[in-house]
């Protein structure tokens, strides 16, 4: 049964979450093995690497903004944090390891959010080795467009805090 953690933004604000420690379905929990095929196409990718087992816990957000405790879903949500927790906008350029990308779909809404391992480099094409969660699945490390998610729109960020 979905529960929700406390979890408020550094103004105070309440963020809406869910945890759950079980999948919802069968399919989630064939996603979670592997199965979906559109995740496999980047597991041969040279940089990928599993880091973790699927997990029905959290998601990519929760990793990346709620301690790997929560998920965070609404787009919303991902967005009040953004603000209230002053992460700001970073040139690619000046990325550094613990920075965050956020990929925007093309609808506006933030569709996947990662960590920054390795920093982009000429030498690899200006494209950062990230850390991330896919969906309820897997975390894995991998090239920051070698995943499922619009590399496109995606967006540095530092917070920034005052």
């Amino acid at each position: 049964m979905p529960r929700e953690l406390k979890l408020d933004s550094s103004t105070g604000r309440h963020l809406t979450n869910w945890q759950n420690d079980e999948w919802e379905s069968e399919f989630e929990l064939a996603q979670s093995i592997g199965l979906c095929g559109d995740y496999l196409r980047f597991t041969s990718h040279p940089d990928f690497k599993v880091r973790s087992k699927s997990c029905a816990r959290y998601n990519c957000h929760g990793m990346t903004f709620g301690g790997r405790r929560t998920a965070i879903s609404e787009p919303d949500v991902v967005a009040r944090i953004l603000a209230e927790d002053a992460y700001t906008p970073i040139p690619a350029e000046t990325v550094q390891a613990g920075d965050i990308v956020i990929y925007w779909a093309e609808s506006g809404d933030p569709s996947h959010s990662a960590v920054v391992l390795v920093p982009p480099k000429p030498e690899s094409l200006n494209i950062p080795v990230v850390f991330s969660k896919w969906g309820l699945h897997f975390e894995a490390t991998h090239r920051a467009n070698a995943c499922p998610y619009d590399f496109q729109r995606a967006v540095y960020y530092r917070v920034n805090p005052e």
